[in-house]
C-alpha cells in the first residue's frame, strides 16, 4: 500500500518547482542566484508538505481498511449464528436424522 502513494511528495515538489520557475522566468527582476535560492525553498517547503499529505493519506488508508476488515468479520460472525436458526425455522431435520430413511417420508 505505501507503494501506491510513495511518489506523491516528489510529484508535488516538482510540479511547485516548476510553477515557480515558470514566475520567476516571467517577472525576471530576480539575479540568477536569487531565483536558485528561491526555487530551492519552494522545492524543499513543497517536499515537506508532500511528506505530510502522503503519510496523512497513507494512516487514511490503513484506518479504512482496518475498519472494512473488522466490519467483514463481524457481519461473518453474524452470518454463522443465524444459520443453524434459520434451519430450526424450515421444518424439521435434514433425511436421515432421527433415524429415518429417505424414503420412508
Amino acid at each position: 500500500m505505501n507503494n501506491k502513494y510513495r511518489l506523491l511528495a516528489p510529484i508535488l515538489m516538482l510540479f511547485a518547482g516548476a510553477v515557480a520557475y515558470i514566475i520567476l522566468l516571467v517577472n525576471g527582476s530576480y539575479s540568477f542566484r536569487d531565483a536558485l535560492l528561491i526555487l530551492l525553498c519552494v522545492l524543499l517547503v513543497f517536499y515537506m508538505i508532500g511528506l505530510i499529505i502522503q503519510n496523512k493519506i497513507i494512516r487514511f488508508v490503513s484506518e479504512n481498511e482496518e475498519k472494512e476488515k473488522a466490519e467483514a468479520e463481524k457481519e461473518g460472525a453474524v452470518i454463522e449464528k443465524e444459520a443453524p436458526a434459520a434451519e430450526s425455522e424450515a421444518g424439521g431435520s435434514a433425511p436421515g436424522e432421527n433415524g429415518e430413511a429417505e424414503g420412508d417420508r
